[in-house]
């Protein structure tokens, strides 16, 4: 993930070469060893000496394949082609980025690169991998692999964005098929399961309650939840047409229903209970919690 790239050629910025130049201090002496020249001369290539200077993204692709052969532990080589994934993006490499990307998941499927020290946070294939898809075109792909890494950056605007869009083109293309609904509350994807019933939206109670701003608690053995914020309580039970609102039973749109021993309640129903507002977009099928 990182910070959005923008530069004058290939999308990088001074943060990303930040990143280039702290990569080789991430390795251990002895992967260091292997390939410190050839990192060397890839940092250099991708190092312009002013920011309206190209990049030499052929040299330093060559010399990151020098040093991937060299390279004998699981974790430099997952660092190499985290790296060669950002550089076969931008040569236009595609497929190439996507197999390398690959090959990090391979080592760590849940993989997120830090450097502090870079100022870069969040490096992950899984939105490089939805980048690439989303540049063969392949939105639903790309989704896919977007809403893996949203589950990692739930607050992540670019990616949030990126699902936005993905969602998007698809619904305006009419291949949207049999997708569940998203939802967004403020800024914030919600990650948890969501479905529909009778056209309404179910999501994920624990996580809409928290994302409200609100206290809730679960008791596994009622299956019932309890949402509390606003001089408000609401308590919510799996299959019942009712809720509870302050003591005053109340009705329901639909009733709740477990999911994967979650249990999914009426998106708006409790959204505007606490005073919150919800903006359908049917082509993309997301819920907006204003």
């Amino acid at each position: 993930m990182g910070r959005p790239s923008s530069g004058p050629k290939h999308g990088c910025s001074v943060i990303t070469l930040w990143f280039l130049a702290g990569l080789a201090a991430v390795m251990s002496p002895a992967q260091a060893q292997v390939g410190s020249s050839a990192y060397n001369v890839a940092i250099e290539a991708l190092t312009p000496k002013d920011m309206d200077a190209p990049w030499d993204i052929p040299t330093a692709i060559a010399n990151l394949q020098t040093a991937l052969a060299g390279a004998e532990e699981p974790a430099g080589q997952a660092k190499i082609n985290l790296l060669l994934g950002l550089c076969y993006m931008w040569d236009g490499q595609i497929d190439k980025a996507i197999d390398a990307s690959e090959a990090v998941l391979e080592y760590d499927p849940n993989m997120v690169a830090d450097f502090p020290e870079q100022g870069i946070w969040g490096l992950s294939p899984l939105v490089r991998l939805g980048d690439c898809y989303r540049a063969k075109g392949d939105w639903a792909t790309a989704l896919q692999w977007w809403e893996k890494a949203i589950r990692q950056f739930p607050d992540g605007q670019a990616v949030m964005a990126n699902l936005v869009m993905a969602r998007r083109e698809l619904g305006n293309a009419h291949l949207m098929g049999s997708l569940p609904p998203a939802v967004m509350v403020g800024q914030t994807y919600l990650t948890g399961p969501t479905k529909n019933a009778n056209n309404r939206v179910l999501a994920t109670g624990a996580d809409l309650g928290r994302l409200l701003g609100a206290r809730v608690k679960w008791d596994h053995n009622k299956r019932e939840l309890e949402i509390v914020a606003k001089g408000l309580k609401l308590v919510l039970s799996a299959g019942a047409t009712k809720a509870v609102l302050n003591g005053r039973q109340v009705p329901v749109p639909v009733a709740p229903a477990m999911a994967g021993g979650q249990l999914l309640v009426p998106l708006r129903f409790v959204a505007e209970t606490f005073g919150r507002r919800v903006i359908w977009e049917a082509p993309g099928r997301i819920a907006w919690v204003r």
